[in-house]
């Protein structure tokens, strides 16, 4: 299989498990902001994200080690070394770890603190058992058990918010308990407990994947920054409620931000695959091309249909989120090649310049926010989110030039980049006619710039069914 179609077949593969469960976030957006209240909202949101930030301090990262490190393994023996040993050490950590937070977080409610741990706890273990699924190469039970996972949030968050009226505590339950779900079938799926074996425990293998991981935490701990303190700063400064309309106005950008996510996780596994091929320039810079092409043109149709999308899925009472989804869908374009360049950092194991570049876009992040959340509100957090990306971007595609000469159509990337804020200005036009006119029109350019790539990924998916067939 040549290589464009083995990143092909595993983007689609892994889009399943990640673009349709993501997906169903939407399905239960419009429960959750009627549902709970702007308070209830924000403390969920500020759960999520402040999970986020404690996840790589407690597991040092090592979830990503986990992934690396059988992605290029083929011994059997060696596999279950490196899966008995994160395992135990991951488990281990959380516990104690979990233990404390139980005690420190005493002014809590007992039940929803209970069920923050629990959530906290079980989030963790899904990470790393979904990095072991990869990395033995069951990407479709991957996918699998991220549409498990999906499936029951959704059958479980209806009863528990609509019904029974449990508020905070119905969601943080719901999402719990499909997290316990999609483990237990994962683990099942992969024979996982064929690898776990105390007498494979290895402190060796434990400090070589620590040398990956490690510099992944700052790394982390940054888009952590650039993430929630811009929540932490319109908390403080705006209040729960102006947190809670942030937070909406990030739920429709955030679609754009699924599709790429999917691609990255192919991109790391297929960049690290040819990272020793002789035309790896030429290979790495005709990815570039294509998915310059392929994600303006994605990001153009997305924009033209957000503010359809928005009054579908979201409260009247959240309208003035609206105002910052341009800021925020140009701050993932960005976002989209900065992680591009980072698959090659990975590929390399080059950790450690993935976490400079990204420290010193969350000190610009925070800077920006801090200067100007007072004098223009919440749009100090948009801006200062998009300033950090394009730094970051910026910063990675001169480092990585320096040792691959990666080929580049700057015509064509100023040309996308001009239509793109031409777009984002468009999208505040409120106008039904004007939004019609406007998706066709978004359409009509995605086709036509990527005709040949639409064809090519048709041909695959009818081979691939006749195979099957």
């Amino acid at each position: 299989m040549k290589r464009e179609e083995k990143l092909l077949k595993n983007t689609l593969i892994l889009s399943i498990g990640t673009i349709l469960p993501k997906l169903a976030v939407f399905i239960t957006l419009p429960i959750y902001t009627k549902y709970l209240t702007k308070t209830e909202y924000g403390i969920y949101d500020l759960i999520a994200s402040v999970v986020l930030f404690l996840v790589p301090l407690i597991t040092l990262q090592i979830q990503d080690g986990i992934f690396r490190y059988l992605l290029e393994e083929k011994n059997s023996e060696n596999k279950s070394k490196i899966i008995t040993t994160t395992t135990i050490f991951v488990t281990l950590t959380t516990v104690i770890i979990g233990f404390i937070a139980f005690f420190v977080l005493r002014n809590i409610e007992f039940t929803l603190r209970i069920l923050i741990l629990l959530y906290f706890l079980f989030y963790i273990l899904l990470q790393v058992v979904m990095q072991i699924a990869r990395g033995i190469g069951e990407n479709k039970k991957y996918s699998v058990a991220s549409i498990i996972n999906s499936f029951f949030n959704i059958v479980l968050v209806i009863p528990l918010l609509v019904c029974i009226r449990l508020g905070i505590n119905g969601l943080m339950l719901s999402l719990t308990v499909s997290m316990i779900v999609s483990i237990i079938y994962l683990a099942k799926s992969i024979k996982l407990f064929k690898y776990l074996n105390f007498k494979y425990w290895d402190f060796n293998y434990l400090k070589n994947i620590m040398k990956y991981s490690i510099p992944m935490i700052p790394n982390s701990i940054a888009w952590w920054v650039i993430n929630l303190s811009d929540r932490l700063i319109i908390t403080n400064k705006l209040g729960l409620e102006q947190n809670a309309i942030y937070a909406a106005s990030n739920k429709i950008p955030s679609i754009y931000n699924i599709a790429y996510t999917t691609f990255n996780m192919a991109w790391q596994e297929s960049a690290t695959v040819e990272k020793n091929s002789k035309d790896v320039c030429e290979y790495y810079s005709n990815i570039f091309k294509n998915l310059l092409e392929l994600l303006f043109g994605a990001i153009l149709v997305i924009i033209a249909v957000s503010p359809i999308i928005f009054r579908i899925l979201i409260d009247s009472s959240y309208n003035e989120a609206m105002k910052q989804m341009p800021i925020l869908f140009l701050a993932l374009f960005f976002l989209s090649f900065a992680n591009f360049y980072g698959g090659i950092y990975v590929a390399f194991k080059k950790t450690k310049k993935v976490a400079k570049s990204s420290l010193w876009g969350a000190i610009i992040n925070i800077v920006v926010n801090l200067l100007f959340i007072k004098r223009i509100g919440l749009y100090a957090a948009s801006i200062s989110t998009l300033i950090s990306y394009v730094f970051i971007t910026i910063y990675r595609a001169i480092d990585i030039q320096k040792e691959f000469k990666i080929k580049y159509e700057y015509k064509k990337i100023f040309i996308c980049l001009v239509l793109l804020i031409a777009e984002c200005l468009l999208i505040n036009i409120n106008n039904w006619i004007f939004y019609i006119i406007n998706i066709i029109i978004t359409i009509s350019v995605f086709v036509f710039i990527n005709k040949m790539k639409l064809i090519f990924i048709i041909k695959n998916l009818k081979n691939r069914r006749n195979v099957n067939i």
